[in-house]
C-alpha cells in the first residue's frame, strides 16, 4: 500500500461557525500564502492533512488538537506571533491600512527618515517650505527694488520742478492701517522661532508698513530679527567659553 502524502492547509471557521479547510499544500508557507481575507471568517491555523491514496481520497487529520487556534475576536502576526483580543490593539501592530507593514518589519533606518521628515515639515522647513521662502524672498526683493527706483524717479522729477514738488500733498496713509501691520507682526513673527526660516522675511515685511506709517518699528516690536540672531550667537559663544 501507497503511504500517505503529508499536506499542510488552513483551517477557516466562517460566521455561521462551520469549518472549512484551504487548498491542500506541500508546504506550511505555502499554505500560508493562500489565506484569502474574507468578511466574518476567521482563521484558526494550519492543520496537517494526510491524503491516502484511494477511490475516495480520504482526508485523516492527525494535529487538528494541536494546531493554533485563536477565538473569533482574536488576531494573531504570522510574522512574530504575537496575539491581540482588542482591535486597537491589533490595529496599532498591523496598521489601519492594507498598505501598511505591521510594527513587527518595520525597518528603523526607514522609520527615522520618516521621523526627520515630520520634523521638519512641522519647522516648515521641508524643501517645498524652503522653495515657497525662496519665492516669496526673490518676489518681495524684486517688489523692494522696483519701489525704490520709482522712489528715484519722483526723487529726479522732484529736483527738474521744485516748484511743483512743493505743493504736492503726500498721500495719506490708511486709517488704520498701522495697528494692522502689528497685529500681523504678532500673530507672524512674534512667536515663531528665530530658526525659522520665514522668520526674517516676515519681520522684515510688516516693520516696513510700520515705517511707512511714520511708526518706530523697533519702539512697537523692539530687536529687529538679525539683531536677536546675533545676540543669540553672541550668548552662545559666551557660554562655550565659560563651559
Amino acid at each position: 500500500m501507497t503511504d500517505p502524502i503529508t499536506y499542510h492547509a488552513v483551517l477557516y471557521r466562517g460566521c455561521d461557525g462551520a469549518m472549512a479547510e484551504g487548498p491542500p499544500c506541500k508546504t506550511r508557507d505555502c499554505a500560508v500564502q493562500t489565506i484569502t481575507p474574507l468578511d466574518n471568517t476567521t482563521v484558526l491555523g494550519l492543520v496537517e492533512l494526510d491524503i491516502e491514496p484511494g477511490p475516495a481520497y480520504a482526508f485523516r487529520k492527525r494535529n487538528l488538537a494541536n494546531a493554533p487556534t485563536q477565538s473569533p475576536d482574536e488576531w494573531r502576526c504570522f510574522h512574530c506571533d504575537q496575539r491581540f483580543t482588542d482591535s486597537a490593539s491589533a490595529a496599532k501592530h498591523f496598521g489601519s491600512y492594507e498598505v501598511q507593514d505591521p510594527a513587527c518589519l518595520v525597518d528603523v533606518a526607514k522609520f527615522r527618515e520618516h521621523e526627520a521628515a515630520l520634523a521638519r515639515y512641522r519647522q516648515e522647513d521641508s524643501d517645498k517650505d524652503r522653495e515657497i521662502a525662496r519665492l516669496r524672498s526673490g518676489f518681495a526683493t524684486d517688489l523692494r527694488r522696483e519701489e525704490e527706483r520709482g522712489y528715484a524717479r519722483g526723487l529726479a522729477d522732484a529736483r527738474k520742478h521744485p516748484a511743483e514738488a512743493a505743493t504736492a500733498i503726500a498721500p495719506a496713509v490708511p486709517k488704520g492701517m498701522l495697528a494692522w501691520a502689528l497685529e500681523r507682526w504678532f500673530e507672524q513673527v512674534a512667536h515663531r522661532p528665530l530658526v525659522n526660516v520665514h522668520r526674517r522675511s516676515l519681520d522684515s515685511v510688516w516693520r516696513q508698513v510700520m515705517r511707512y506709517c511714520g511708526a518706530d518699528d523697533v519702539v512697537l516690536c523692539g530687536p529687529r530679527h538679525d539683531e536677536l540672531v546675533a545676540e543669540s550667537r553672541a550668548t552662545a559663544g559666551a557660554e562655550v567659553a565659560r563651559g
